[in-house]
């Protein structure tokens, strides 16, 4: 019997072998938010086989109102695909929910794929958030004719415009400057900065918003005042059964906040007994009000003599 053997030659193209070289000698390299997807392992239904992409939201464009400085952008970011496990990382701009102010932020988002930390893995999304101010503000201000201040925690308070503002429609109220003239007859200056401290508590000055463009300006009456009330602190102490608490007494817990009390139209006469006697004048300033056993940590004393 003759035997025919056969001999199987698998043939390829020349464009087949030239797709083929390329494919193998090319480097993987991903553009616009497109990185190649490593080779599938997993079950046909995997992912791994899906490229992986980055996608930002698109440009934004927001408008205020009138006043407003800035305005909270919400936005996603979002891939699709065998991304391995990375997390998109926020290289510019501000995060979604951020105030974002007046002009253009421009937000870029990347994701480090393998090989790790070479910019070959990266892929990247960008897009812009353009805030606009409001278009059509008046050059007329308004001013409250009488505003109340109250000094925080710290013993300061700096006045905004949007508190000394009324009507409008304005810029944003940061456009503006405030300013106390400390010095009567008030209203002609000089002006200085809008910010309180505590040795202006109790004393009313004028206060004034100021275009700086166009040095419109108006001006009213402002009250500084200490309102905040003072806090008391209690230190929990712990002690034996048979030990006497009297032992482990603590201090009276310390009273913060600013007591004052001032002694108007006092008459007493200075400087009778001559140099080098000293003059001498007793005072009682009542804090019986104050709770039982408070320590006072700090005296501060300023007179007025005419």
């Amino acid at each position: 019997m003759k035997k025919t053997t056969y001999l199987g030659i698998r043939y390829f193209s020349s464009v087949s072998i030239l797709f083929l070289l390329i494919f193998l000698i090319g480097t993987l390299k991903a553009n616009n938010g497109v990185h190649p997807a490593k080779p599938k392992t997993d079950s046909p239904s995997s992912t791994e086989n899906v490229v992986c992409e980055i996608t930002c939201s698109g440009d934004m464009t927001m408008n205020l109102n009138p006043g407003e400085c800035s305005i909270v952008v919400n936005y996603s970011v979002t891939t699709t695909g065998d991304c391995m496990n990375a997390i998109p990382v926020q290289t510019e701009g501000l995060p979604s929910g951020a105030q974002f102010p007046i002009g253009v932020t421009h937000n870029t988002f990347n994701l480090d794929l393998p090989p790790l930390g070479s910019p070959d893995g990266d892929i990247s999304c960008s897009f812009d958030v353009t805030v606009n101010e409001f278009a059509f503000p008046t050059n007329q201000l308004n001013c409250n004719g009488f505003i109340q201040v109250s000094l925080d925690q710290n013993c300061g308070a700096c006045v905004t415009a949007a508190e000394v503002l009324q009507g409008g429609p304005y810029h944003c109220y940061d456009y503006y400057t405030t300013q106390f003239d400390k010095v009567p007859p008030f209203g002609d200056g000089p002006w200085v900065s809008a910010c309180a401290t505590a040795a202006d508590v109790g004393k009313e000055y004028a206060v004034r918003a100021l275009d700086p463009v166009t040095q419109n300006f108006c001006y009213g009456t402002i009250s500084i005042q200490d309102k905040l009330k003072p806090t008391i602190q209690c230190n929990p102490i712990t002690i034996l059964c048979n030990q006497d608490p009297n032992l482990n007494a603590e201090p009276a817990p310390g009273y913060s906040g600013n007591e004052q009390i001032c002694f108007d139209n006092l008459s007493d006469v200075i400087g009778e007994s001559g140099p080098p006697t000293p003059d001498v004048k007793s005072y009682d300033f009542d804090f019986s009000y104050l709770p039982s056993g408070a320590i006072v940590q700090d005296v501060n004393c300023r007179i007025k003599l005419t």
